[in-house]
């Protein structure tokens, strides 16, 4: 008895179908953006934007596992659906952060080669600036008469150098004197007491630029 090729021919065919999708792969439009504001150098993650932070995006479109040539494209940026002059190099925009902490920008290209054109989009969020203390102490007790090393570490700043900002500091709602990132806080001799550390950070050239910390360390 003679045995039918029909499921094999559409075994087959459907074989080559799914081969054929599996090889077509959409080009990819690649945008990613950089804060140019500041952090610790050996801060690794992403740098947030703040207010007043300038943001770099640049754009790269990958087609059939090749990166294209974009030197000779028409590449149009917008900014919350604004057009925005992308200056000389096309396929890079810097534009200030006007948005509050919460929110976030649009940014949105469009890239026109010969033969295709391609579309992108991504959001940029914005936060506030911030202010750690990364010591072993908070919140947690520590000898009497003894020294307390605190350091304040800031982030996403709009300044180019840490002695742009002020800090100030109070301890049990007195200020402490001078204006450095880094305090040497005498315990004193009353076990049991609290210590209310607070901290401002504040952009010299910007006071409504501030980020504030607070802790608390028990003597023992």
């Amino acid at each position: 008895m003679k045995k039918s090729i029909y499921p094999f021919t559409v075994l087959l065919g459907l074989l080559l179908v799914a081969t054929a999708s599996a090889q077509t792969v959409s080009p990819q439009v690649i945008l990613t953006w950089h804060a140019n504001n500041f952090y610790p150098a050996d801060y690794e993650a992403k740098p947030l934007a703040t207010p007043n932070t300038p943001i770099s995006v640049s754009v790269a479109v990958i087609k059939n596992s090749k990166l294209l040539d974009l030197s000779q494209a028409t590449i149009m940026w917008y900014v919350d659906e604004n057009l925005v002059n992308p200056g000389t190099d096309p396929e890079e925009i810097t534009f200030t952060a006007t948005k509050s902490a919460g929110d976030a920008h649009f940014v949105r290209v469009k890239v026109i080669t010969q033969t295709d054109s391609y579309d992108g989009s991504i959001n940029v969020p914005v936060v506030n600036p911030q202010i750690i203390l990364p010591v072993p102490y908070e919140n947690q007790t520590v000898p009497a008469e003894s020294t307390v090393s605190l350091q304040a570490i800031p982030y996403f700043f709009n300044v180019s150098a840490l002695q742009d900002l002020s800090f100030f500091w109070k301890v049990n709602d007195q200020d402490i004197s001078g204006n450095d990132n880094q305090l040497a806080l005498q315990t004193g001799s009353s076990h049991g007491q609290t210590l209310q550390v607070n901290l401002l950070a504040q952009n010299q050239k910007n006071q409504l630029e501030y980020s504030r910390y607070r802790t608390q360390i028990i003597i023992q």
